[in-house]
C-alpha cells in the first residue's frame, strides 16, 4: 500500500486510480514506462577502449539495453566507477569488477556482465533503502 501511495503522489494520480489500474495486465507496461533514473540507483561503467572505437560503441549500446539498470557510461576510470571494461588490465585497481575484452564478447561473457550489473544494482538499492531485495529468477541469456 505504501508503494501505491508513493506512485500516486509521484504521478499526481488518485490512490483509487493507481490501485485499480496497477494490478491489471498493464502492470508490465506501467513499470516499463517509469524512468530508469527515478527507480534504479546509478551505476557508473567505464568503457576504456581507446584503440577499439567500434567495440566501445557496441559496449555502450549493449549497456544501454540492459533492462532494470540505470547506467552512466564514462570513458575515464574514476573513484565513482562501479565496473571497468577495457582492452587491457588496469593493475592499479583491483577492488572493482572489471572485464578485459579485446574483441566482441561472447554470450557467456555478456551474461557475466549482465549478472554483475544486476548484482551491483541490487546491492546499491539495498544500501539506499535499507531493505533486502528478494530475487525471484535468474537473468535470461542476453541478446547478442
Amino acid at each position: 500500500m505504501h508503494v501505491l501511495r508513493r506512485i500516486a503522489t509521484r504521478f499526481k494520480l488518485s490512490f483509487k486510480t493507481v490501485d485499480k489500474t496497477l494490478f491489471t495486465e498493464y502492470l508490465n507496461t506501467f513499470i516499463d514506462r517509469l524512468p530508469r533514473e527515478q527507480i534504479f540507483p546509478l551505476l557508473t561503467v567505464t568503457v576504456d577502449l581507446p584503440a577499439r572505437a567500434s567495440l566501445a560503441r557496441y559496449m555502450q549500446r549493449l549497456l544501454a539495453d540492459i533492462f532494470g539498470a540505470n547506467i552512466l557510461v564514462t570513458k575515464l576510470f574514476t573513484a565513482q566507477s562501479d565496473v571497468y571494461i577495457a582492452d587491457f588490465a588496469l593493475t592499479a585497481e583491483q577492488s572493482r569488477p572489471r572485464f578485459v575484452w579485446q574483441e566482441i564478447p561472447t554470450i557467456p561473457q555478456i551474461t557475466m556482465l549482465y549478472n554483475q550489473v544486476h548484482a551491483l544494482t541490487i546491492q546499491k538499492f539495498e544500501q539506499v533503502t535499507g531493505n533486502q531485495v528478494e530475487q525471484i529468477a535468474t537473468n535470461p541469456t542476453p541478446r547478442a
